[in-house]
């Protein structure tokens, strides 16, 4: 018998495979834009302006349906567009200095810190559990021999 949830689970999972797609196409472009074609601030801004046009066109009810969020709400919504643009400028202009197979690896801390920040932030929604930080263990270990190797050759 399926659970109600597993069905959205399985939804996460594919969304997330497709962020994970969607990153390394970008990784790619943008280190070919950063070293041939502009500066990473010029791209920043260019990718910022059409994610933000492109999420105005395609979430735009959902603003009007929420337009009576907290205040908190609000706050908590601009650190993470803050953070955003910390971590896309961070990124491209890490791409301009170093190869894409050297700092996708490095990216792959991302779960590591995601992990304990969200134990930190969330202990009343989400539980870390033994085998979540194992897993996510192994996945940055694999980053670490990854970015090691490259380092070495």
């Amino acid at each position: 018998m399926i659970k109600q949830r597993e069905p959205m689970i399985v939804l996460g999972m594919l969304a997330a495979m497709a962020s994970a797609a969607s990153y390394g196409l970008l990784l790619t472009m943008v280190r070919h834009v950063v070293t041939t074609q502009t500066h990473p601030i010029v791209m920043i801004a260019f990718s910022s302006l059409f994610g933000s046009i492109m999420t105005t066109v395609i979430f735009h009810r959902h603003v009007m349906q929420d337009r009576k969020a907290t205040k908190r709400a609000i706050l908590l919504a601009g650190a993470s567009g803050l953070f955003s643009l910390a971590a896309t400028s961070s990124l491209y202009i890490a791409l301009q200095f170093a190869e894409v197979v050297v700092v996708a690896p490095l990216m792959g801390a991302t779960p590591l810190l995601t992990v304990f920040i969200a134990h930190f932030t969330l202990r009343k929604v989400e539980r870390l559990t033994f085998p979540t930080l194992m897993g996510t263990l192994l996945v940055v270990a694999g980053v670490a021999l990854i970015t090691i190797s490259q380092a070495a050759s």
